[in-house]
């Protein structure tokens, strides 16, 4: 099964659950980042203007709806339009992997390596805040796109050597392992 698709399934069952428990504050952010991340860009919408609009004085639930519209955005094509979107909430970003995930990687589309770099740079420095996110790690690989982009391939390959040593152990088959072992190949 492919990771889209557990995402839609575990988006549905969290969804359903919020609504059942009444723990929307709670659970449906993360239903609707699951959504737009699997790329159902209505339901992660609805979601999140749902909650937003219940929500209003609530700025949690505000900038996890900023998220999903920069998400959504960047599901088509649109970086600009995702930093445009998590501007307001940069003031959170100080330890928040999320927001600075999400805004690296409209950096690196928006051909803004540099920015990207940095702010995947600061997720990396968050490991002893967040030691289990999973974002820290795949910020290795956003790095090392950066630093392609700067053309800079002795640091690009470092970053993915690091990477790699982090997934040591990881299935071989995973779509992004698969996909940095491809893109470090080419930098030989």
């Amino acid at each position: 099964m492919s990771a889209a698709a557990r995402a839609r399934i575990s988006a549905s069952q969290k969804a359903r659950w919020a609504r059942t428990r009444g723990k929307v504050v709670s659970i449906a952010p993360n239903a609707a980042i699951a959504y737009a991340i699997a790329g159902q860009d209505s339901k992660a919408q609805a979601l999140a203007q749902g909650m937003a609009s219940d929500h209003p004085e609530h700025i949690g639930i505000q900038l996890f709806s900023s998220f999903v519209q920069a998400f959504i955005a960047l599901n088509h094509a649109k970086p600009g339009r995702a930093l445009e979107l998590l501007r307001p909430a940069s003031v959170y970003d100080a330890t928040w992997v999320l927001l600075l995930s999400v805004r690296a990687t409209s950096y690196l589309k928006s051909g803004k390596a540099q920015e990207a770099v940095q702010d995947f740079q600061h997720i990396r420095n968050l490991h002893s805040y967040h030691p289990d996110d999973p974002l820290i790690s795949l910020a290795y690989v956003g790095q090392a796109r950066g630093y392609q982009l700067l053309g800079d391939n002795t640091k690009a390959r470092t970053a993915y050597q690091d990477f790699f040593a982090l997934w040591k152990d990881a299935d071989p088959d995973i779509p992004i392992l698969k996909q940095a072992k491809g893109e470090y190949a080419k930098l030989q």
